[in-house]
Order: structure tokens, then C-alpha cells, then sequence
């Protein structure tokens, strides 16, 4: 846990007897800060997430600088907000390959508004926990290589404006719950401004 302990100091002035005019400082608290999720625990979250994938550092122009000695707040894909939070991550086209797990600490990034996904490889369904993300309003799973059926869990996030599937990788065949999901989408008009796939 982060702990800010912000200081200020009063000026006063003092007369004693037999003696000139005495200047005292006296410290006076303002204020206390806590800060539940500091900064290093969410670059060990992001750093949890990249260790779980597999990418070509070759490659890669933005997980390949992420590394434990500088804040993620300055690390290429990630931006922070005034509070050093973990706002946004865009690794499009970071030549991400394999499943995306329910697991990932990904889904512990409680500040998250923006994720971008775009243009990878992950040849798996899209999880069902991206419902943890409460606070996102921007998704772009856009050539993400998700395959299968988009999970109802999506339609929980109250928060998001646009959902970005287009060019997802679906099978004809495959039972996938597409009406269920859009009806339910559509219920909310308010709710997503973009929803766009290759449906």
C-alpha cells in the first residue's frame, strides 16, 4: 500500500519578554493520503500479464521495454492518469501469440479504460473476465485472432462506448451466441456508440 503524508508549515510570530521579535515555525498536518493500489503493484500486474505471453521480441516495439527498473507510467503502450493509475494500454500489433486466460492479472487493472488488443494472435476465445474491467469504455479486439462465441459478460460492462470486433475469426459452423449478445447490447442504446465486427 502507497502511503502520502503531505506537510505544511505555519509561520508565527512570538514577543517574549525581554527580547526582540521571535519567529516560530510550527508544522501543521494537511493532509494524509492512502493510496490503496500504489504504482508497484500495478507494474507487477503488468509485468505478470507480459510474463504470460509469448511474443517475438524481435518484433515487439513496446513489451519487449517493459522491465521491473523504471514505473510503468513510462513504458511504451501504457498511460497513466494524475494519480499514476494504469488508465490505457494499446499493444496492437505487438505479435502477441496464444490464449488469453481468465487468469490474467490483466484482469486486476481496476482503473482500466482503454484497452486496444488489435492486430494479434491469440487464437482463443475471448475470456469472460474482461466483465472485471468496470471501468472500461474503450475495447478493440480488431483482428485480435479471438476465435468462438462472444461471451454475454462483455454486455455487463456498463461503462463502455466502443467495442471493436471487427475482422474476428469466426467460424460458420461454430455455435456462436451472436443474437443473444447484440440484443442485449442493443437494449442499451445508450450504452455503445461503435459496436463493430465482421458478424
Amino acid at each position: 500500500m502507497k502511503l502520502k503524508l503531505v506537510l505544511a508549515f505555519k509561520l508565527q510570530y512570538q514577543t517574549p519578554k525581554h527580547s526582540h521579535k521571535a519567529m516560530k515555525i510550527q508544522p501543521i498536518l494537511l493532509l494524509l493520503v492512502i493510496s490503496m493500489v500504489s504504482g508497484d503493484d500495478e507494474r507487477s500486474l503488468l509485468l505478470q500479464f507480459k510474463n504470460s505471453l509469448t511474443f517475438d521480441p524481435d518484433y515487439s516495439t513496446k513489451l519487449k521495454t517493459w522491465n521491473q527498473s523504471i514505473g510503468c507510467c513510462d513504458w511504451s503502450g501504457v498511460t497513466c492518469n494524475d494519480e499514476a493509475h494504469v488508465i490505457a494500454l494499446d499493444l496492437i500489433d505487438e505479435n502477441i501469440q496464444g490464449a488469453l486466460q481468465n487468469s490474467s492479472s490483466l484482469f486486476s487493472l481496476q482503473h482500466l479504460q482503454s484497452l486496444n488488443l488489435a492486430s494479434n494472435d491469440f487464437n482463443s476465445s475471448i475470456p469472460s473476465k474482461f466483465n472485471k474491467l468496470e471501468t472500461l469504455t474503450y475495447l478493440n479486439l480488431s483482428g485480435a485472432g479471438f476465435v468462438g462465441q462472444v461471451p454475454i459478460e462483455i454486455s455487463q460492462l456498463t461503462r463502455l462506448v466502443t467495442l471493436d470486433l471487427s475482422f474476428y475469426g469466426i467460424s460458420l459452423d461454430s455455435p456462436l451466441e451472436v443474437r443473444n449478445f447484440r440484443t442485449k447490447a442493443c437494449s442499451k442504446p445508450h450504452q455503445y456508440q461503435k459496436i463493430v465486427s465482421g458478424w
